[in-house]
């Protein structure tokens, strides 16, 4: 149905249980729509469905050998919407993470004449946005492969994290883009005392990588915060944290992210769509090419994370992007209307920390406008999305202007509605 089978795995080791490249070179004998695919398979290989979600190998501590793992992945969500599209009058598709709209679009093989991006119903004083290039000792920070694993640049990472804990009061969330580089980072700021520090402020906490085990981590995470500690939480791009849940008012007065949240490049099946899509394009399929399809999954799952903060009219919150590259037009244009309208870009360190502090003390010495009690037609797993008339405030001044907004296309970007009719 448009996409292609995988095997991933390995036997017991030997050169023949080694299966090839899957489908690379079948290429020119499957099309965009064809069901058919080709891979090797060896004969000994045993086969389960335990895993099927991800595609990907996992090695078996009780068995001698790996267990292969075959999943069927569709590379092309226009089959799923196909149906929808040609039996309804209209289609209308609303949502607060479409942007960038024209990955959207093209993924599901549908044009939308009628969009609309929309700006947030909040007040423009009500959140704070700032791209910070450089941290506290000047050093540029960009959150890429070489960079990671540099133990200056994640002390760095760390004293941008302390301070804006510092001056934040409420929960504060930092996403970065695997659980391997969590575990780094903390790893680290444990050895160098940073974390002792970080916990002296707010209490800790990390999503953690059973999803069985969430639901606890977020209880805890809500007391801290609600009983005046606070909270600093530890989540990953995509996770269940940064899709699923709201976090209103105390629950996330900031929230950090840590470079552009590129999906892992060597994953079989993010190689296969690229492949996919690139071969779409050299057949005059209206599709994005790979490279471009690939940034804009690290920009969505951008705008999903910082997504968990101000989820009510009344609510207030800061917005950190951790990396230089978020100063680029390329990066810029596929954030969502709502925070790219607001952006701050920072060079000096000292200055951003102060204009955050100056944000923060402006809302928590004003008025409290209380939201109203959760409704039971609501859901939410922290406190319920609610809407209310903002309390007045004043524009906060930055040191640096924001990028002029792009020019207005022929056809207008979708942030919240897209309506087609057919």
């Amino acid at each position: 149905v448009g996409g292609t089978a995988l095997a991933a795995g390995a036997g017991a080791g030997t050169e023949a249980a080694k299966p090839r490249r899957p489908f690379a070179g079948d290429r020119a004998s499957s099309g965009l729509s064809s069901p058919r695919g080709s891979f090797a398979v060896p004969a000994a290989a045993s086969f389960s469905s335990s895993h099927a979600d991800s595609g990907l190998a996992r090695s078996q501590a009780a068995t001698p050998h790996r267990e292969w793992v075959l999943a069927f992945v569709c590379l092309n969500p226009a089959v799923a919407f196909e149906e929808l599209k040609t039996k309804a009058r209209s289609v209308i598709v609303t949502s607060g993470t479409l942007s960038p709209l024209s990955s959207f679009a093209s993924e599901l093989n549908a044009p939308f004449p009628h969009s609309l991006e929309a700006a947030h119903v909040i007040d423009r004083a009500s959140v704070w946005v700032g791209a910070l290039a450089a941290g506290p000792h000047g050093r540029k920070l960009e959150a890429v492969y070489r960079n990671m694993g540099n133990l200056r640049f994640q002390d760095d990472v760390g004293a941008c994290v302390s301070a804006v804990c510092d001056r934040t009061p409420g929960g504060v969330l930092f996403f970065v883009s695997s659980y391997r580089v969590m575990d780094m980072l903390v790893k680290r700021w444990k050895a160098t005392g940073l974390f002792a520090s970080l916990e002296r402020v707010k209490p800790v906490f990390a999503e953690p990588h059973d999803k069985r085990e969430l639901e606890n981590v977020m209880q805890q995470y809500s007391r801290a915060v609600k009983a005046g500690r606070g909270g600093l939480f530890f989540a990953v791009f995509r996770g269940k944290v940064s899709e699923g849940l709201d976090f209103s008012d105390e629950l996330a007065r900031a929230v950090i992210t840590l470079g552009v949240p590129f999906p892992m490049m060597s994953d079989v099946t993010i190689v296969q769509k690229r492949e996919f899509n690139d071969l779409g394009v050299s057949r005059g399929k209206e599709l994005l090419s790979g490279s471009e399809w690939y940034t804009a999954q690290a920009h969505r799952a951008l705008n999903q994370a910082l997504g968990r903060c101000i989820r009510h009219r009344n609510d207030w919150g800061a917005l950190i992007l951790l990396d230089a590259r978020w100063q680029q037009a390329q990066h810029i244009r596929g954030v969502s209307k709502w925070v790219r309208e607001k952006i701050t870009h920072w060079t000096n360190f000292e200055e951003s920390m102060a204009s955050l502090e100056d944000f923060c003390n402006g809302h928590t010495n004003s008025p409290a406008v209380a939201p109203p009690a959760p409704s039971a037609a609501t859901g939410g797993h922290l406190q319920d999305c609610t809407n209310h008339l903002p309390p007045p405030c004043v524009q906060h001044p930055g040191n640096a202007t924001a990028p002029p907004p792009a020019k207005r296309a022929k056809k207008a970007s979708m942030d919240s509605v897209a309506v087609k009719h057919y």
